[in-house]
């Protein structure tokens, strides 16, 4: 069988679509520079897919590519925590047009889920969009994707297995997609579990369901493989994969604010194997987005010292010691951080003296230092966007060194009170070690967290590493 081979165009002029040629206009317009997947070609007008809307341009605005224009999505995601923050959104990104900023698509956090888990009647869906901002951002070329969230253990399960719940909820949702004129939705549910893996699947299923009634696009955001029961357990990857458009590998967070041991928002190899991971499940390279930071963390350190053999808890997420290996009922509970005493290791086991008893740590939540081995840990940590970190440099003269574990720089300093800190650095150069992942491995593009954290370096990375070709750059 001979593959249909698909043809594109590359804006030349901005133009808005039409719903026919020459007649019925749309508030969308393609903008110079943006490529397009040529639909149908009737009578001097291309038919191309603008969102949720397939439209018409006429000839004169664009020019057919000779080859295929590897030109990749740009999705970033927009953090507006209340209805009258929109208007201060208005002269940011979306006016300016999207091929010159290098961004095709803008997520707002616009959509949530409140209420009590105990009192299933209040639970709601909350909206916070703005008719304006979808409309200025289709006349500068972007997409909009409203995003829905919710992090709430108990709510979450409440409502998946709640078909009631289930049923008006995604009315609610495809009502507000549709009230705002949306081009997407983007589903952020995390920390729930692998007691709702199931349910979570079938919501999705339905709601993609019903989103894809009305053409728009469904994409979904899951955090990489991990042991974690609360946010690596909970998605069943392969089955929704395949009930969406795009996955969004969250490749950020593989050490945060909860982690004992300080480390990197997200080192190459680790991002890399989160790639290769879902791959290897047979997840369609075309539906997977890589996950970018445009912030990292800024952790302040502690040191510890261990006076004899010790164990230190360098886990967070359901520690406890147990009288025996086989009887986890009963427990005793741990801080992370701590350092305790090790008698020995059985196997999987620590056997750990505390308090003159002894106790059993699984091997997992631990390791072992030496007596009068020292380690720096978390003490505190916070946020730190990219374009914060300039003022860590001229403030602290911080040491840099490259980190090849990691693929990035590192940077070390002591603050006022002498106190030791450290930052794994997300610049234009970490930047451009993703975007060579995406090719590398063929995906479709990006999605970032989150806008106004950015050093504006980082879009001329994004432009040059994610519309490669010269032919398609305007003259």
């Amino acid at each position: 069988m001979v593959s249909e081979m698909k043809s594109y165009l590359r804006m030349t002029e901005k133009t808005p679509l039409y719903r026919a040629p020459g007649e019925g206009l749309n508030e969308r317009h393609a903008v110079p520079g943006k490529v397009y997947e040529i639909l149908q070609q009737v009578n001097g007008w291309a038919n191309i897919r603008f969102g949720k809307i397939r439209g018409w341009i006429p000839e004169f605005t664009f020019e057919v590519c000779k080859k295929n224009p590897n030109y990749r999505l740009t999705v970033a995601w927009d953090y507006v925590a209340e209805l009258k923050d929109n208007e201060a959104h208005y002269a940011q990104y979306i006016n300016t047009d999207s091929f010159i900023q290098g961004l095709d698509v803008i997520s707002p956090t616009w959509i949530t889920r409140e209420g009590d888990p105990k009192d299933t009647e209040s639970i709601q869906v909350l909206g916070r969009g703005d008719r304006e901002y979808v409309r200025r951002a289709h006349e500068h070329g972007y997409e909009v994707w409203g995003l829905i969230a919710d992090f709430n253990y108990d709510r979450n399960f409440a409502v998946y297995h709640n078909p009631e719940i289930v049923k008006w909820e995604i009315q609610a949702i495809v009502g507000y997609a549709l009230a705002l004129d949306l081009d997407g939705i983007n589903i952020d549910f995390e920390g729930f579990g692998s007691r709702c893996r199931k349910a979570y699947s079938a919501y999705v299923r339905e709601l993609a369901a019903r989103l894809r009634e009305h053409n728009l696009w469904v994409s979904i955001d899951m955090t990489k493989e991990s042991p974690s029961d609360a946010w690596g357990q909970c998605y069943d990857r392969v089955e929704i994969a395949n009930d969406v458009d795009y996955l969004v590998l969250m490749a950020y967070d593989e050490h945060g604010r909860l982690d004992v041991l300080p480390g990197s928002t997200g080192s190459l190899p680790w991002v890399e194997e989160g790639i290769q991971e879902l791959l290897g499940t047979g997840i369609p390279k075309e539906k997977i987005l890589l996950g970018v930071p445009f912030y990292t963390r800024n952790w302040e350190e502690r040191l510890v010292q261990a006076e004899k053999l010790s164990v230190l808890v360098n886990q967070w997420e359901g520690i406890a010691l147990y009288e025996t290996p086989d009887n986890l009922e009963r427990n005793l509970p741990l801080s992370p951080g701590e350092l305790l005493g090790l008698v020995e290791q059985r196997g999987e086991w620590f056997l750990i003296e505390k308090n003159n008893q002894h106790f059993y740590l699984p091997v997992s939540f631990g390791q072992i230092l030496k007596p009068g081995e020292t380690m720096y840990i978390t003490r505190s940590v916070d946020p730190l966007p990219a374009n914060g970190i300039q003022e860590i440099l001229l403030s602290y003269e911080p040491r840099a060194e490259f980190d090849l574990g990691t693929g990035q720089e590192r940077l070390t300093y002591l603050d006022e009170s002498g106190s030791r800190h450290e930052i794994w650095v997300e610049d234009e150069r970490s930047l451009a070690a993703r975007i060579n992942l995406v090719h590398k491995y063929d995906l479709p593009g990006i999605a970032a967290w989150m806008l106004t954290q950015e050093k504006q370096e980082m879009w001329t990375v994004i432009q040059r590493g994610l519309h490669p070709d010269d032919t398609f750059k305007l003259e």
